[in-house]
Formats: structure tokens, sequence, C-alpha cells
């Protein structure tokens, strides 16, 4: 599947989310649980690779000491920026967070029925087929 550093970034904060959830209700050792966890697995060195890259744009773009050209950081280690400097890197990292990148997917074939439609729109592509629909209650239930 074809997708980008943000969606996939989405879906690693929707998926732990979920898996926090599920663990807390006892309901961890389900088709969908266990096919979250393995993507997130998967998909992990993918999320590492943007990190890398996303650290070398802030050293790209921090403030350097003009004598010695060593980056400036602050109290806390986080490195300085002139404004000119943020914007640009602000720039960078939504560039970076557009970039295409292929991931293979693997859906699972049984979607829990009371899944919220948030995480069903977050998941689909990426553990549920992008073609899946929910049963409709209103036609079940009239039958």
């Amino acid at each position: 599947m074809l997708t980008t550093y943000k969606k996939l970034i989405e879906f690693f904060s929707l998926a732990n989310n979920y898996l926090q959830s599920a663990e807390e209700s006892k309901e961890k050792d389900t088709p969908l649980s266990d096919a979250l966890t393995d993507a997130i697995e998967e998909w992990k060195p993918n999320i590492q690779k943007y990190n890398k890259q996303l650290d070398r744009l802030r050293r790209k773009f921090a403030e350097k000491d003009k004598k010695t050209t060593v980056l400036l950081k602050d109290a806390h280690g986080h490195y300085l920026f002139t404004e000119d400097g943020e914007n640009r890197l602000d720039d960078a990292i939504e560039e970076l967070q557009d970039e295409e990148i292929h991931i293979e997917t693997n859906c699972i074939d049984q979607v829990p029925e009371d899944l919220h439609r948030g995480y069903l729109k977050g998941f689909k592509g990426f553990v549920i087929d992008p073609n899946y629909q929910p049963p409709n209650k209103d036609k079940e239930e009239k039958k």
C-alpha cells in the first residue's frame, strides 16, 4: 500500500490508543488487536526512519554559534532556532510528512461490529480492507 508518513503516524497513534483501551477492558486477544500489534511491529522501522530524518532536519535548521558553528541548545537540550530557521523547519517537516512510502498490509477478516467509526476510518487500508462497509444495523433490525 502506498501511504504517507503523516498517515502512518496517525495510524500508529490511533492503533496504540485502541490497544490501550482494549487492554484496559480485557479485550486484547482479538483478531483486530493482534493485527494492530503485528502492524505496529512490522512498520516500526518506517517510523524510526522518519524520526531519524526529523532529527537531521532539526540539526540542519538549528541556530549555530557564529564563531564555532556548534549547534546551539537550551538548558533542556533542545535546539535553538531563529524565526526563519523554525519556519523553514516547519516547511521541511510538512514536506517529509507528505513523502510517500510503501508498506505491506494484511487485512483482517473479522471486523468487530461495534468498532467505533473513528477507528474504522483510521484502520481502513492498514488492517481493514479499504472497501469494507459495516453492516447497516437499521436494515438488519427491519428484517
